[in-house]
């Protein structure tokens, strides 16, 4: 069994490294608009939670306390509150289903990663597990 167990998404969304992000418009927790535009002057860590996953409420706790370059924006599915701990450092939107994460961003699973770059295109795989994850960001 994997170390890493994680949520199935849908595998039929394909993103690839150097495509732009295609449009999205959805609202954050705190009301803020978040579409492709804000992933274009900085980089950003898109991350993929689910409120039943362990790894990713201990991987909440961590980011909370990064002092990352990075603009960090998570995709949860489910209830806000299990990722209150990372409001300060991340935009979280609440995406039942991982509708827009798994169609945009190529989510695969959770907990999982992408990186997009300052001109909002997707620069890297999809990370999958907590320690691919901490690599993509240079975290050991």
């Amino acid at each position: 069994a994997s170390q890493f167990p994680f949520v199935p998404l849908n595998t039929e969304a394909r993103v690839r490294i150097g495509e732009t992000v295609s449009s999205f418009s959805v609202t954050d927790t705190d009301g803020q608009n978040i579409d492709e535009t804000k992933l274009r002057g900085k980089d950003s860590l898109i991350l993929f939670w689910s409120k039943g996953c362990g790894h990713c409420e201990s991987m909440a706790a961590e980011v909370a306390t990064l002092d990352l370059a990075l603009q960090v924006i998570v995709f949860a599915d489910g209830l806000k509150e299990a990722f209150d701990s990372v409001k300060h450092r991340a935009s979280i939107v609440q995406d039942e289903g991982f509708a827009v994460a798994s169609m945009k961003f190529g989510a695969k699973g959770a907990p999982s990663a992408v990186l997009v770059d300052s001109d909002g295109r997707i620069a890297s795989e999809t990370a999958i597990g907590t320690d691919a994850i901490w690599a993509l960001i240079g975290r050991s």
